[in-house]
């Protein structure tokens, strides 16, 4: 899917989505709140889109951004936070990361070209 990124496409995007965050004056963190298309209208799920590291160095750990989002989630009354690797340039590293904070690989995505 990295291969289908347009940098303008997603900047627009993200300056018109409701949920856009800096955390720890470090991380870009969008994300969305919905109920699946097979869930009940209350059973809402947090939806992380992207996860940007703006600041190249400081002490701000990654750990910030699972809190934020498991924060934002309980906030929001939300069932589930939903996290994913799709732009990642490290798929394992970054699942590794998530699962060190206690989310679980539930499924899998397949891509191919027609």
């Amino acid at each position: 899917m990295y291969n289908l990124m347009d940098v303008d496409t997603a900047v627009e995007a993200i300056y018109n989505f409701d949920h856009a965050y800096i955390v720890a004056d470090t991380y870009l963190v969008v994300y969305d709140i919905s109920a699946p298309w097979f869930a009940k209208p209350q059973d809402t799920v947090l939806g992380e889109l992207l996860v940007l590291r703006l600041a190249a160095s400081g002490d701000t750990g990654f750990s910030v951004v699972p809190a934020f989002l498991e924060a934002r989630a309980r906030e929001a009354g939300c069932r589930l936070a939903v996290v994913g690797t799709a732009l990642a340039k490290a798929d394992a590293a970054l699942a590794s990361l998530y699962q060190r904070h206690g989310f679980k690989a539930e499924a899998i995505t397949l891509v191919k070209e027609p």
